[in-house]
């Protein structure tokens, strides 16, 4: 089954707004917050209230976060694809941010975190500056910033699976993602060794609608009647990452099905134009015995003019 790249702004948004899952994602894995942080101190910002035009932009997050008497404000953007200008967006960003929550004419720390999440291969420069022309002779007009960049293939499987949360474990199995069997056994495993609160399942049935089955191409019809119309939501966490390992696989088992019947029907197509063909020639081979012109034979059979003199040559003609 093919895989095809999915939003994963709408799958992984919801486990995002989760505190606890935040604050591990920022101390365990993006390490960029040096000071002691509690889920309390963690606040999600709806980026449409910082910009109209950021209500299209799902996969944004920010989060405001505590720091002595004043805040910082940390950006998350997903990137499933390469974009060697990502710095130019992300500044945008950041201004967007310091302008909302500018306090006393003074402007609070934006860190930039990108979480890649794409199939290539892509190490892009981390410092705004190696992406301005002579940048080096002009430092004190150029926007001095750095911005984290962390590939999700990088991160280390131990990490995650130690991490015993919904967005380790969607990590975990969406660093597979371009493979389904992969990730069918990735959900087998995490039944076994992952337990997860009754309040999660909710956030991972969102997270499984639109990263894993509808990432496989799965209508949302029967995604609906596995998730909803089903005893589904009634089973255990666990329970819930075998079935949906199984409906992976089925779906696999049945595109494969799919793509062999075609692939025979290819094949009888192919056999019947092959018979059509060696007719045509036999046709051809009759005519240019008989003596006939190739441009006669050509309006006959319908073979090309180099194909009639091969066959020609062929019979010493």
């Amino acid at each position: 089954m093919s895989r095809k790249r999915r939003l994963v702004d709408e799958g992984f948004k919801r486990v995002l707004t989760n505190s606890a899952n935040i604050k591990w994602l920022l101390t365990e894995i993006f390490e960029v917050v040096p000071f002691q942080i509690g889920v309390e101190d963690i606040e999600v910002i709806a980026t449409e209230s910082i910009n109209r035009q950021w209500r299209a932009r799902r996969s944004d997050m920010v989060y405001r976060i505590k720091y002595k008497d004043a805040y910082i404000c940390l950006l998350l953007e997903f990137q499933s694809t390469k974009d060697e200008l990502i710095h130019l967006r992300i500044l945008e960003y950041m201004l967007l941010i310091q302008k909302k929550y500018m306090a006393k004419n003074l402007l609070p720390v934006v860190i930039p975190v990108v979480l890649y999440t794409g199939d290539q291969e892509w190490t892009p420069a981390t410092s705004f500056e190696q992406n301005v022309i002579y940048g080096e002779d002009f430092k004190q007009y150029v926007p001095k910033f750095s911005l984290v960049f962390v590939d999700e293939r990088m991160i280390d499987d131990e990490k995650l699976l130690k991490g015993a949360n919904l967005i380790a474990a969607a990590l975990y199995v969406d660093k597979v993602s371009s493979n389904p069997e992969k990730v069918a056994e990735r959900l087998e495993y995490l039944s076994k060794h992952v337990r997860f609160s009754e309040e999660q399942k909710e956030e991972f049935c969102e997270w499984l609608y639109h990263v894993v089955l509808k990432g496989y191409g799965f209508s949302d019809e029967e995604v609906d009647e596995f998730l909803f119309r089903s005893d589904f939501l009634r089973l255990g966490v666990n329970e819930m990452f075998l079935n949906t390992a199984e409906k992976i696989r089925k779906g696999l088992e049945k595109e494969l099905e799919k793509e062999r019947k075609q692939g025979i029907q290819q094949g009888i197509q192919q056999g019947i134009q092959q018979g059509k063909e060696q007719a045509l020639l036999e046709v051809a081979q009759k005519m240019i015995e008989e003596g006939a012109e190739d441009s006669f034979i050509a309006r006959v059979t319908g073979l090309d003019m180099e194909r009639i003199r091969e066959l020609r040559s062929k019979l010493g003609k």
